[in-house]
């Protein structure tokens, strides 16, 4: 999704100094110890993206992924 946000920006013109994402996903994981079956799903992925450059919030919201 970084490396999406990334391409995304530069297509436009923008010019991008750092950008930096951190991912926190929740499972419904009922028997995470075994690993012969998985009996967990993803619920929720959240990501937060942290930029550095000429670039302004509204203008991340409509190229990150």
């Amino acid at each position: 999704m970084t490396s999406t946000l990334v391409y995304h920006a530069g297509a436009r013109g923008l010019n991008l100094e750092e950008v930096s994402s951190d991912t926190k996903a929740t499972s419904t994981c009922r028997d995470c110890w075994t690993l012969t079956r998985r009996s967990g799903a993803l619920r929720e992925i959240r990501v937060k993206f942290k930029v550095k450059g000429d670039i302004d919030e509204a203008t991340i919201s409509r190229v990150a992924p």
